[in-house]
């Protein structure tokens, strides 16, 4: 049987110069050339680094559209003026049809008018309402008859609607529409008392 041999490095008297000079060239390439990693572990870094790198890119355009959301467009003051419309006037060929209504003054119509005409109530010389007088049965009909009804451009401060039971002259019930150009306490003041 043929004598072991060692694997460390120490060369016994009985092994051979050869043999101690295979083991020590493998010792010597093995210090050499460290042993070689996996190549996966080689290609982590690299996707490793992409990874973050995005990661990071992505949050730092949150935080961007986050702060551009967050600014406020710049204030801009501006000052409104209401230029006030020019008070209504009364048509040269308007006739006197009520020299005295409570809450109304007088009353005035233009001659060519209907019952649902512009009635236009006057006092102390200015107009102080714009009224329509619409019959219950007219409202009823079908088609667009009062699309055509309109009131003098100015400035209106509150609107009443009421009802007015038929009487002697007018047949039917009918509805007053009343565009006011004052107040309701200014017109509560006009009581027709001479």
């Amino acid at each position: 049987m043929p004598p072991a041999t060692q694997t460390n490095s120490s060369v016994t008297p009985a092994s051979s110069a050869s043999e101690a000079v295979t083991t020590t060239e493998r010792q010597s390439k093995k210090a050499s050339h460290p042993p070689e990693r996996p190549k996966t572990s080689s290609n982590i870094l690299p996707i490793l680094l992409i990874v973050v790198g995005s990661g990071a890119l992505v949050v730092l355009l949150i935080i961007g559209a986050y702060r551009l959301g967050k600014q406020k467009p710049p204030t801009t003051i501006t000052k409104q003026v209401q230029v006030p419309l020019p008070a209504p006037t009364l048509p040269a060929n308007a006739v006197l049809t009520a020299a005295c209504l409570a809450q109304r003054g007088e009353q005035y119509a233009l001659p060519t008018t209907s019952t649902t005409g512009l009635t236009y109530d006057v006092y102390q010389g200015k107009i102080v309402a714009i009224e329509y007088l619409v019959g219950q049965n007219e409202l009823s009909k079908p088609g667009d008859l009062f699309s055509n009804l309109s009131l003098p451009r100015t400035d209106y401060e509150h609107l009443t609607v009421s009802s007015v039971p038929a009487s002697a002259s007018q047949k039917e019930p009918q509805f007053r529409i009343i565009a006011y150009t004052i107040s309701q306490s200014e017109a509560a003041k006009i009581t027709c008392v001479k």
